[in-house]
């Protein structure tokens, strides 16, 4: 009698897949990228306070102003390298000279057209910025330190982006808090010691990053000092130049709802929202840290063209929506009491908005899953067109709400353009890189999220808010369990060797 055939269905898991080991190695380096994602965001938070006892409102403003241009103009310089070389990493893993020459060129061409559009911007720089922006009230050479220091950090990008798909999240973790270390102590020392305010700020910021520089180079001299090949730079620029569009216009699409709003609402109104906003931005951290382990993985295993490996790949990306949504769902619930307790109380308005800004950047965040069969097809200028169809959606949605209900018009806008950004990612991604995705789950997920979204928005009694969100929470997580239940004792049953081992 012959044996059952293996399917999705009828076996634990995939036979030629080694589950377990791939969601141990997920769940590792995903905590390892979080601790220094979360690490570092909360150092920057606790030195607020001191800064701002040394710099003052104008001082922010001149090194915001600056650092917004400089990153901008940052992304045209980078030319979308970064991802570009994660995934061109893959595609030449199995040669060791070959990757090196490869790292090599893209890393040399980089080095030259850095250096070309700072030089660009020293020398002729002045009057463009003068006659576009006349009124900025910016010193010049605040926006030269910004560049210099925004570029000269984009090399520690690459060393960052290399760890990443080497699998070692240690590294990661020890080199970006080691930088974030090095920036931090400069600024204080020179703003807080030697009082130098904003330009203490960014001189600090710029040394930090230079001295990152010398560092990245010393780490990359085995490649450099690799063969050039023209080739390699061809198709890394037809990878990334797409890339660049594609990063102005989802920049923009973080924007422009707070410029629309200023312009109908005034400025109370706007910071509430940049509030919301700011809180409901730690679940990109979250989608980040998940990223940066999933996205190396991802493209070892659409290495080898196998059925198997291509039902567990939707299958994993499945199981992250299950585990993104359980994570907004917690950050919707707890946010109003978050604020209500650590705010003061003239931001409390801001605590219904940030579950919809956690509703977007989930929507977002299973946007980023798709998003890999995209650069696994090496087919970026898709890219450009979803986020435009997204930037488009979110300005016309943002004027038609903003005018009648000011910043949950703009909140509104913003998960609505989120959705559809997902959607139509959705079909592209399954258009070039088909995966068998497990839709029903993932809209039910997605779907339990708007129940604690809902509980979020009704008026209930100060005395009784508390318990509706702990019964609200145990409805969520409890089907939330129940989607992953049988997954997860599937998941127990098969525990295989090392992937890749």
């Amino acid at each position: 009698m012959s044996e059952p055939v293996s399917t999705a269905e009828n076996s634990p898991l995939f036979p030629s897949v080694h589950m377990w080991d791939l969601f141990r190695r997920l769940a590792g380096a995903s905590a390892v990228y979080g601790l220094a994602n979360f690490g570092i965001r909360a150092l920057n938070f606790l030195l607020l306070p001191l800064y701002t006892r040394y710099l003052s409102p104008t001082d922010y403003g001149q090194i915001s102003l600056a650092e917004t241009f400089a990153a901008f103009l940052s992304l045209v310089i980078a030319l979308g390298f970064d991802t570009a070389i994660e995934r061109m990493y893959f595609q030449h893993l199995d040669q060791p000279k070959v990757l090196a020459s490869y790292l090599g060129s893209a890393l040399k061409f980089a080095l030259a057209a850095t250096a070309c559009a700072i030089l660009l911007t020293v020398t002729t720089g002045r009057p463009i910025f003068h006659t576009f922006a006349p009124h900025l009230d910016i010193p010049y050479r605040f926006l030269i330190w910004a560049i210099i220091t925004s570029a000269s950090a984009q090399f520690l990008q690459y060393q960052l982006v290399i760890f990443q798909s080497q699998g070692r999240a240690k590294s990661y973790g020890v080199l970006s808090v080691a930088s974030f270390l090095i920036t931090a102590s400069l600024a204080v020392g020179l703003v807080v010691f030697a009082g130098q305010g904003a330009s203490g700020m960014l001189l600090g910021k710029l040394a930090a990053a230079l001295i990152g520089l010398i560092v990245v180079l010393f780490l990359f001299s085995p490649v450099l000092c690799a063969p050039f090949r023209w080739q390699y730079v061809r198709e890394t620029l037809a990878l990334g130049i797409p890339l660049v569009p594609h990063q102005l216009m989802a920049g923009g699409l973080m924007a422009a709802d707070r410029f629309i709003l200023s312009y109908y609402r005034d400025l109370r109104e706007v910071g509430l929202y940049s509030i919301a906003y700011t809180f409901g931005g730690v679940m990109s951290l979250v989608t980040m840290s998940l990223s940066q382990a999933w996205a190396p993985i991802y493209y070892e295993l659409a290495r080898k063209n196998e059925e198997d490996r291509r039902r567990a790949m939707g299958r994993i990306c499945s199981e992250l929506v299950l585990l993104l949504s359980a994570v907004a769902c917690f950050g919707a619930l707890i946010a109003q009491g978050f604020i209500a307790h650590f705010l003061d109380h003239r931001y409390i308005a801001a605590a219904r908005i940030v579950p919809w800004i956690i509703g977007a950047y989930l929507a977002h965040s299973v946007f980023t899953t798709f998003m890999l069969a995209v650069m696994q097809a090496k087919r970026t200028q898709w890219l450009m067109l979803v986020s435009f169809i997204a930037l488009m959606a979110n300005t016309i949605l943002n004027f038609a709400l903003i005018p009648h209900w000011g910043m949950y018009g703009a909140a509104y806008a913003t998960i609505a353009a989120y959705v559809v950004e997902m959607i139509v990612m959705y079909f592209v991604a399954q258009r070039l890189y088909y995966l068998s995705y497990d839709l029903p789950r993932i809209t039910a997920a997605c779907s339990v999220f708007l129940i604690a979204l809902a509980a979020t928005q009704c008026h209930w009694p100060d005395n009784r808010r508390w318990l509706a969100m702990v019964l609200t929470g145990a409805l969520c997580f409890g089907l939330l369990a129940a989607l992953g239940l049988k997954h997860a004792v599937d998941l127990l049953r098969t525990r295989r060797p090392a992937f890749g081992s």
